[in-house]
């Protein structure tokens, strides 16, 4: 609900829905996050925090916990371990 607390309120339309959920995610409570998924659909929500959240290993533990409780990853650790190999070697190639 306050993820721009400390910013002027933008519009409605100026904040894009990989932004809102991205900083929703990174930012809010549980009870805001699940509003997301009334919001928008688990696959792009998904999708948004495997690309922008799921490679920052200092997220580490968060991400256990979005895998586990959000997404229902049957083995979280090495879901996001494997993501996080798959985002190096794009990056190095």
């Amino acid at each position: 609900m306050h993820v721009f607390w400390s910013y002027k309120i933008p519009e409605r339309n100026a904040i894009s829905d990989e932004v809102l959920i991205e900083k929703v995610l990174l930012h809010s409570d549980l009870d805001s996050i699940y509003k997301l998924f009334d919001m928008f659909p688990e696959k792009q929500i998904r999708s948004i925090w495997e690309q922008r959240l799921l490679p920052d290993e200092r997220m580490f533990s968060t991400n256990l916990l979005f895998a586990f409780l959000l997404f229902r990853i049957k083995d979280p650790r090495g879901f996001i371990k494997l993501k996080i190999k798959e985002h190096y070697k794009k990056l190095s190639a």
